[in-house]
């Protein structure tokens, strides 16, 4: 079984100009203030749906949060339950983006709002 590899916010941009990158972001709705990756998908850690991420296994799946931590989080538990063979965290999160002075979008709301059940996360993980 893999582990997340943390990978610097300079390198998943770059990844990001090819079509094999999926970008996931699962900071909670009130946190998207501090900004959004342009092609990112949000599905926030506490509604997160495993079905929800319709990737290939061939891509490259990259998670981010605030720091770096929940993105760790979700990404090993995804490969632990066998829904990723890999997974990516944006080391030091929206954050380390930010401060490496690659592209934010800012508005007010970032993301569209799609009402969801909520789900506890990891709830039905009998794969």
């Amino acid at each position: 079984m893999g582990t997340v590899v943390d990978v610097y916010p300079e390198k998943v941009a770059a990844w990001m100009e090819d079509d094999d990158t999926v970008v996931i972001d699962v900071r909670e709705a009130g946190e998207l203030i501090q900004g959004r990756i342009a092609g990112a998908r949000h599905l926030p850690l506490s509604s997160f749906d495993p079905a929800e991420l319709g990737v290939d296994r061939a891509e490259k799946v990259v998670f981010f949060c605030a720091h770096g931590i929940r993105s760790r989080q979700v990404g090993q538990w995804l490969i632990d339950h066998g829904y990723l063979d890999a997974a990516y965290s944006v080391a030091g999160g929206i954050v380390a983006w930010a401060a490496a002075r690659l592209p934010l979008q800012t508005c007010a709301p970032c993301y569209p709002q799609v009402p969801r059940t909520r789900v506890p996360f990891g709830a039905g993980a009998d794969r």
